[in-house]
């Protein structure tokens, strides 16, 4: 892809990553709320739905837009990265000369013309929302005259009890947004920004009101999927400052593709129990590495409930300092005994592709290694060249596991235009031809069919 012919060469972006590394690119698409830009790249210094702060955008010398921008899709060319991102329209700067009539008669046509663009969403689409909208609004004028008789008598209204009085409310929820797919599926490529603004325009003052959204949506720590999203999911508490904004927690954090998140720490943790039984018949200590561990909720898990005999030593690797903390904190909290070793590590997984394949010290080593999520924000080229290195890395007789969502859900829309939550989604072809003739392969999804789980035994 070549650079816009109607873009001059001091039409240029800046931002930082969320790790802070600066970056520079060039323009090639800017809309109100879209923006399309390309940078040299040596390395991978994005990555999908990613926070880029201190975007700036100049034009003829003008800085026209300065704040956040969210990453939507990446295209890698080899040399040259091709990124998309959503714009916020609290970012951006004014660059009409209020003397000059031409000038502001440009802009408002510039207005206008985005508006009518607007207007042009498909009829069934804005019906969609709009009965979305209508659905949580009568949700919660009932909730808001329930919730004092219920604080009154000392109700507690959990998740539990929400999920099973509530029931016919979150079928409503669903059928609703299934036929929001299903019509954001119809609709052109070139639309969906148009259909994301609408989307979010009618439906995040509700939605935003509860901690889950608001988190996914604002991704505090840069990124989105962080540690705490991921605790939110599996917490199954009703959180939020009311019954409504608990509401609409619990309904996020129990979508199919939500519930796939907990059934995936489920794998993992009868994974590496079925690993430690194994060495512990072996007489021999039981080793595992995690790839992007997040909270790294399945140790916590294994720790709280066992006290093996043999000796475990858990290797938890994350980019983020605050996530690795927290994990590693967690799991020692956890340990019963001291036959536990958690060893914390701070890097990437762009650092660890620098790493040669044949480093004596990670060649053939542990039992198991696993990347639990990370591949739904890279590409096909990265995560095959990931499950090699790990392949190396475990001893004959381990394995590696790695996850992926599957393209075939109903939920990717409700995340993508409600929290610019994106996901690279794959199926089982594209899954497969990851490690083409590596080891003995097993690929299966858990019971929701949302993900996508490859083990690989050496």
């Amino acid at each position: 892809m070549t650079k816009a012919a109607s873009f001059a060469d001091s039409e240029l972006v800046t931002f930082h990553n969320s790790q802070g590394v600066k970056a520079r690119g060039t323009l090639l698409k800017l809309s109100q709320n879209y923006i399309v830009f390309e940078i040299y790249n040596p390395y991978s210094i994005v990555q999908l739905s990613e926070v880029l702060s201190d975007l700036t955008i100049t034009r003829a010398d003008k800085q026209i837009y300065n704040g956040k921008a969210v990453v939507t899709s990446i295209v890698n060319t080899g040399i040259i990265l091709i990124v998309s991102a959503t714009l916020s329209d609290s970012y951006w700067k004014s660059s009409v000369d209020i003397r000059s009539q031409k000038d502001i008669q440009k802009e408002i046509e510039h207005l206008i013309s985005n508006f009518d663009k607007s207007q042009n969403i498909d009829y069934a689409f804005r019906m969609n929302v709009l009965a979305i909208r209508s659905f949580l609004s009568d949700t919660k004028n009932w909730l808001d005259k329930l919730e004092p008789s219920a604080e009154k008598l000392g109700i507690k209204i959990d998740a539990k009890f929400m999920l099973s009085n509530f029931k016919s409310l979150f079928e409503k929820a669903s059928e609703l947004g299934t036929e929001f797919h299903s019509l954001v599926a119809l609709a052109k490529k070139s639309d969906l920004d148009d259909y994301k603004v609408f989307t979010q325009n009618m439906l995040h003052p509700f939605f935003m009101s509860s901690p889950f959204p608001y988190r996914c949506y604002n991704k505090p720590l840069g990124y989105a999927g962080d540690y705490e999203m991921m605790r939110m999911i599996q917490r199954e508490n009703a959180e939020g400052p009311n019954l409504f904004a608990k509401f609409i927690n619990v309904f996020y954090t129990n979508i199919p593709i939500a519930d796939s998140v907990k059934n995936r720490t489920a794998n993992l943790v009868k994974l590496i129990e079925e690993g430690i039984e194994a060495a512990e018949k072996k007489g021999e200590e039981y080793r595992s590495v995690s790839i992007g561990c997040g909270p790294a909720l399945e140790i916590k898990q294994i720790l709280e409930k066992n006290s093996h005999k043999t000796k475990c030593h858990f290797r938890l690797l994350d980019f983020n300092q605050e996530t690795l903390n927290f994990a590693v904190s967690q799991a020692n909290n956890s340990k019963k005994n001291n036959n536990y070793n958690i060893e914390g590590e701070l890097n990437s997984v762009h650092e660890l592709l620098k790493r040669s394949v044949a480093e004596r010290d990670e060649q053939e080593k542990y039992d198991l290694v696993y990347c639990s999520g990370l591949f739904d924000y890279l590409s096909n080229r990265v995560c095959a060249r990931l499950i090699k290195l790990f392949f190396s890395m475990v001893k004959p007789g381990g394995k590696v596991f790695v996850t992926n969502m599957h393209s075939n859900n109903y939920d990717n829309y409700l995340m993508e235009l409600l929290l610019e939550w994106h996901l690279i989604y794959r199926d089982e072809a594209i899954m497969s031809s990851l490690a083409p003739e590596l080891g003995k392969q097993r690929l299966f999804t858990d019971k929701t069919g949302v993900n996508l789980c490859l083990e690989i035994t050496k």
